[in-house]
């Protein structure tokens, strides 16, 4: 039974979900980054458009279309040229975040609770200190370090790519 479980791991590629993705995508190319960011039909993405500079849209990407360069949103038809801005999110330091909040505010509940049991109204200032630390840095992460805002023009740009392989009709061979 062993073996079979380790021949299993073996052929199962774990990251098979991430991997295995359409041969369509939109792909974030900036100056400073040698690697690419990739958005695929079923993703989410924040932008800023010509139409209204101010505001944040948030859109689900139905479909691309390669030669006409518009993404197909549930809201209607975004053209690649009315893009001026798109806001990348790293869950990793999301999380993070999260969890110096709760951990701040936890901090804050229970030293509360043990300063009541033991007569004392008041935290120490020590306690207080590390306690609003840790809420601010978590605060930090969360709502801050894990955005990052790319203005789309000359060095950073949006293309759509269609990478899959042609029908053989569509071939032209001499």
């Amino acid at each position: 039974m062993a073996r079979l479980f380790l021949f299993m791991c073996f052929m199962i590629d774990f990251n098979s979900q991430l991997s295995v993705y359409g041969q369509v995508f939109l792909q974030l190319e900036e100056s400073k980054e040698v690697k690419s960011t990739k958005f695929f039909p079923g993703d989410m993405i924040i932008i800023k458009t010509i139409d209204f500079p101010k505001i944040w849209q948030r859109h689900k990407l139905e479909q691309l279309l390669v030669d006409e360069e518009v993404l197909v949103t549930s809201e209607g038809l975004i053209s690649l040229g009315d893009i001026t801005h798109i806001k990348l999110h790293n869950p990793a330091l999301s999380i993070l975040g999260k969890s110096f909040v709760t951990f701040g505010s936890g901090w804050f509940l229970f030293g509360s609770l043990g300063s009541l049991r033991e007569m004392r109204i008041i935290m120490t200032g020590g306690q207080i200190a590390f306690g609003g630390a840790v809420l601010v840095v978590g605060y930090f992460f969360w709502k801050y370090a894990s955005q990052r805002t790319v203005r789309l023009g000359n060095q950073n740009r949006l293309r759509l790519l269609d990478i899959s392989f042609p029908v053989p009709s569509e071939l032209k061979i001499p």
